[in-house]
C-alpha cells in the first residue's frame, strides 16, 4: 500500500484504523499537518499509547496506527513523510512513557526515525532500560 497524494490520507487512515474512519472523513479537508496532529496523534494515538502503557490494552490498535505511519513514511511524496515525523513521531518525545509504549509497536521506518532523533541521555534510567533493546547500545 502506498500513498502518493495528500488527498488519499483520510481514506487511508479510515482503512488502516477503522476506529478513526468517521473522524477522518469529517476532517478530510484539514491541512495534512493539522489532520495528523488533531485527528490522529492528539485525537487518538496518544490516548491509546497511554492505555498500552497503563494496562496493556489497545496493542492491536496501536500496531495499526503505526502501520499507517509506516505507509506515510514510505510515501514517494517526501512532504508526507516529513509531516508524519513532525506530527506523529516527534510529539512522542514530550513524555517518555509514550516512547516506552510506542517503541515496541513501531514499524521499522518509524523506529529508525525515532531512534535517530532521540537523545538517550535525556531519558530517565528506567526509560533508558526499557528502550535499550531498540537503542542498540548498552543501558547506562
Amino acid at each position: 500500500m502506498e500513498v502518493k497524494s495528500r488527498d488519499a490520507i483520510a481514506d487511508l487512515l479510515g482503512h488502516v484504523v477503522p476506529e478513526l474512519k468517521e473522524q477522518a472523513d469529517a476532517a478530510a479537508d484539514l491541512d495534512l499537518y493539522d489532520f495528523l496532529k488533531d485527528v490522529f496523534t492528539d485525537g487518538f494515538l496518544i490516548e491509546r499509547l497511554c492505555s498500552v502503557e497503563a494496562d496493556g490494552t489497545d496493542g492491536d490498535v496501536v500496531k495499526r496506527c503505526f502501520r499507517f505511519v509506516e505507509i506515510l513514511l514510505a510515501s514517494p511524496d517526501t512532504s508526507i513523510g516529513a509531516a508524519a515525523v513532525f506530527q506523529v513521531i516527534e510529539p512522542l518525545f514530550a513524555d517518555e512513557r509514550l516512547l516506552v509504549a510506542s517503541f515496541p509497536e513501531m514499524g521499522q521506518e518509524a523506529l529508525a526515525v525515532a531512534v535517530a532523533t532521540l537523545d538517550p541521555d535525556r531519558l530517565s534510567s528506567d526509560a533508558r532500560q526499557a528502550l535499550q533493546p531498540y537503542l542498540g547500545k548498552p543501558a547506562q
